[in-house]
């Protein structure tokens, strides 16, 4: 793919959806998600705010962020294809 069909903030996404994704069940913090996907705390914040108004991320009640639901409805969906 050519680089100018790429979105650095789609990209910023995929990353901190990645990045969510390595601990599930662990609430990662926005200077973790930053760190694990090189982003600044300010665009990883801007990317888990993202991804929870599109449902894909939620804020942990103890702190931190977590897939949400959907996530995990993709993930079992092609896991069963």
């Amino acid at each position: 793919m050519s680089a100018a069909h790429l979105s650095s903030s789609q990209q910023a996404l995929l990353a901190v959806l990645g990045a969510l994704s390595r601990r599930p069940l662990d609430a990662v913090s926005v200077a973790e998600t930053a760190r694990l996907t090189g982003l600044s705390n300010d665009k990883a914040y801007r990317a888990l705010k993202n991804l929870e108004h599109a449902g894909w991320a939620e804020a942990a009640p103890g702190g931190g962020w977590r897939p949400a639901p959907a996530a995990a409805q993709l993930a079992e969906g092609v896991r069963r294809a």
